[in-house]
């Protein structure tokens, strides 16, 4: 670090008695103290900056340092300002496509920090039509593109542009730019729950990221390792991992992941009964990501909020809740989050008496959980109409580009008439009439492309529409089946109490021929058949079901796999009670030991994950 910081003076002192000045060096130079000491940076870059104006250097090595600029704004969170850097980067390199693609890739980078995914892949793709058509940029431009697509909950789309990426780069052979890839791919396995296989592509990254001396990649990683980790219960190995990425991270004063890594230590610290402790890690997190408005401030202040209502700390509670609810983030926040955090506050409003707003955010609650089945049944359906659409676009992007190779034609006829027009004048009137007869085909032209895409829409309008119709008839007929389903399932209850009932009636006497009808009732009730035919009836309605179970929590026995059926019918503890002919208690006991094999504590968490599969 010293040694950076005397280049740099050496430079500064060069300046002022007016050496030779090395553009190279600026940039090399620059660019270290950026990532090392970004604070410090800023009187160096604008003295390059100074400097290549006055001697009117290269558009180019202007665009460098001003993208420079960006970079150094970025490492202090401040995005609006560092898409402004960015920008004028773009500008002075706009004549020199390969150079412009790299400030305009992280113009998106930032959209995305501010929350706005949209944007973010809107741009994105832009530059995959119009940009430097490299594979190593398009490897890049993938990758961003699946980190939106990842902060959006997509993580099928994420992981397909992950996936490009990798192929493009294990073509260039390109072993440096490949880690950030396979972290970002480590990244979704881990949101999808396979944290073996996360774990794995997180120690090779890190192994990678040391190699080529990427510090600041390796402490990201090894915070993302840590959250496999703690899903894999090895607290001890996660807070280690968590503890070096956050003095790794001070280095940097990345203030947002700062917050992200004093969250996930606090949840360790929870699970270990460090309450103390982990109140004031949760504080930490919370003032960082409130600092910079992070995206993550709506979900780990929920976290935090559940822990000081569980203690009883309503009135800090009630603080966070105000704090966070204040803030863009949380108006930008997905709708999962959201959820989370409105149950969270509503839970804080219902300790602190005011049970109003706390109705009024349950029932908020209730309807984004209802939005949010809905938005996971329609997603097929979603993802049909998006290639349509994608085909479209695609199509009407070639019609565009061939219009465009006309248009360009034209405009070279146009300006040898003009040239032809300054020695004869008479031409100058044939071409005055030529443009004014091409604007109003041009304007014509125009018209009817306009009418053309409000046919296309409508046309879309409508066939979505009959989609959604046709999929509303289909729920109302899954809905009828699982009542039909539930019905057959009591009446078999109640059938088997009968005849319970008819034997207890023989073994007491009370009805003639007591063997004979014994015997054959006994057989009867030993019969399986109206469990199958329970069991084939509930396949019908949900035919995955105890596939996913299975596979997800291989210690189930049968027994419990049908017993987890019953519960997806949201029956009683007394109704199947009935049906299984068990007692009430042992209902409960049945339910506490699968929920145990399944590592779940909680019954609403529990329940949550039986209605949901």
């Amino acid at each position: 670090m010293r040694i950076k910081l005397l280049l740099a003076t050496l430079l500064l002192t060069a300046f002022c008695y007016g050496q030779e000045f090395n553009f190279n060096e600026i940039n090399t130079t620059g660019r270290q103290l950026v990532f090392a000491k970004p604070d410090s940076a800023v009187a160096y870059i604008k003295q390059g900056l100074r400097e290549a104006k006055r001697k009117k250097v290269h558009d180019t090595i202007i665009s460098d340092l001003y993208n420079l600029y960006g970079i150094r704004e970025i490492m202090l969170t401040d995005f609006d300002s560092a898409i402004h850097y960015f920008q004028k980067s773009a500008d002075y390199s706009k004549d020199f496509k390969k150079r412009q693609t790299k400030p305009l890739i992280n113009i998106a980078l930032c959209i995305r920090n501010k929350g706005d995914y949209d944007e973010s892949i809107k741009q994105l793709n832009v530059l995959l039509k119009t940009g430097d058509q490299s594979d190593k940029t398009k490897a890049i431009i993938y990758g961003e593109m699946a980190s939106n697509y990842a902060l959006k909950f997509d993580n099928d789309t994420a992981i397909k542009y992950l996936l490009k990426a990798i192929e493009v780069l294990k073509r260039l052979k390109n072993d440096v730019e490949i880690y950030p890839v396979k972290q970002k791919l480590a990244n979704i396995y881990l949101t999808k729950g396979n944290y073996n296989f996360g774990l794995d592509l997180y120690n090779e990254c890190i192994e990678g990221f040391k190699k080529s001396g990427d510090l600041k990649n390796y402490y990201y990683t090894l915070l993302n390792r840590a959250e496999c980790l703690i899903q894999l219960d090895r607290l001890s190995e996660a807070k280690n991992d968590l503890r070096i990425s956050l003095e790794g991270l001070k280095t940097y004063n990345d203030i947002a992941v700062m917050g992200v890594a004093y969250s996930k230590i606090g949840h360790i610290e929870v699970r270990e009964g460090n309450e103390k402790q982990a109140m004031e890690d949760y504080q930490h997190a919370i003032d960082n990501l409130l600092l910079v408005n992070s995206p993550y401030v709506t979900r780990i202040g929920m976290e935090y909020i559940n822990h000081l209502n569980r203690y009883g700390q309503k009135n800090k509670s009630l603080k966070i809740v105000e704090q966070v609810t204040a803030t863009d983030s949380y108006k930008n926040a997905n709708i999962e989050d959201k959820m989370y955090f409105l149950q969270a506050m509503a839970d804080t409003y219902n300790l602190t008496g005011n049970y109003k707003k706390a109705a009024e955010n349950y029932v908020e609650t209730v309807k984004l959980k209802d939005s949010i089945a809905i938005m996971d049944k329609e997603s097929a359906l979603n993802e049909v109409q998006g290639r349509l659409q994608n085909e479209l676009q695609r199509e009407k992007n070639i019609a565009l580009e061939n219009r465009n190779e006309a248009l360009e034609q034209n405009a070279k006829k146009n300006r040898i008439i003009f040239w032809a027009s300054i020695i004869i004048s008479l031409a100058i009137i044939a071409l005055i009439l030529f443009i004014l007869r091409a604007v109003r085909l041009k304007s014509q032209l125009q018209n009817e492309e306009l009418k053309t895409i409000a046919a296309e829409k409508n046309l879309l309008e409508q066939q979505a529409q009959h989609d959604k119709e046709f999929f509303d008839a289909q729920r109302e007929r899954i809905k009828e089946k699982q009542r039909e389903l539930t019905s057959s399932a009591l009446r078999m209850a109640n059938i088997q109490d009968s005849i319970n009932n008819i034997i207890d009636k023989c073994k007491n006497n009370s009805l003639t021929s007591v063997n004979e009808v014994r015997k054959e009732l006994q057989h009867l009730v030993k019969q399986k058949d109206y469990w199958k035919q329970f069991e084939t009836r509930f396949n019908k309605v949900h035919p995955e079901f105890n596939t996913i179970l299975a596979d997800k929590f291989e210690n189930l026995t049968k027994n419990d796999l049908e017993f987890c059926s019953l519960l997806k019918l949201n029956l009683s503890n007394k109704e199947i009670a009935s049906l299984l002919q068990i007692s009430h208690e042992s209902v409960i006991t049945k339910k506490y030991r699968i929920k145990k094999k399944m590592n779940i504590q909680e019954d609403v968490e529990f329940d949550k994950l039986i209605m949901e599969i």
